[in-house]
């Protein structure tokens, strides 16, 4: 069965690649056009977008389940599956990707990408939007990029120096 969500897909990637260069961050790794491919870059991004994978794929287990799960509870309850849709994202307004576990791993990981930016040279440095995302698009996940568009923002803030928190 196809994950049931309504948000708009490509609104969604295109929020969650460049959302982020508008936030004032000290030492912001700059956007790239043409995006960077995994193919291109460090050796230690690469390790990370493997490790990440591996976090993400069992998060995203976790986040599908609980939405349907959500989903069918409101169907239970007598409501038909369009309202039952409608009625689960009364209470998770960022559908499958408001998952507590889903959160935590796209906090940490970003976090990573951060400091491992911090150690390499300017020009390799990896905007932790692309590995986050961009590099899950380039994989062909359509199924982790479904759910990570209904995010309505990245899960990360600044501190009063700028920082990524």
């Amino acid at each position: 069965m196809a994950l049931r969500t309504t948000h708009n897909l490509q609104r969604g990637i295109h929020r969650l690649l460049m959302a982020p260069q508008d936030v004032p961050v000290k030492d912001p790794v700059p956007w790239r056009e043409p995006m960077l491919t995994l193919a291109a870059a460090s050796v230690g991004h690469r390790a990370l977008f493997k490790e990440y994978e591996e976090f993400l794929e069992a998060a995203m287990l976790i986040a599908v389940d609980l939405w349907e799960g959500r989903i069918l509870a409101h169907e239970e309850r007598g409501l038909d599956p369009d309202s039952a849709l409608k009625a689960a994202y009364g209470t998770f307004f960022a559908g499958p990707a408001a998952c507590p576990q889903l959160v935590w791993v796209l906090r940490t990981y970003w976090l990573k990408c951060v400091a491992l930016n911090q150690t390499v040279p300017p020009d390799e440095r990896v905007p932790p939007q692309v590995l986050l995302f961009g590099w899950v698009m380039q994989a062909g996940r359509d199924d982790w990029v479904q759910v990570l568009t209904a995010m309505t923002y990245w899960p990360m803030g600044i501190d009063a120096d700028g920082h990524w928190v």
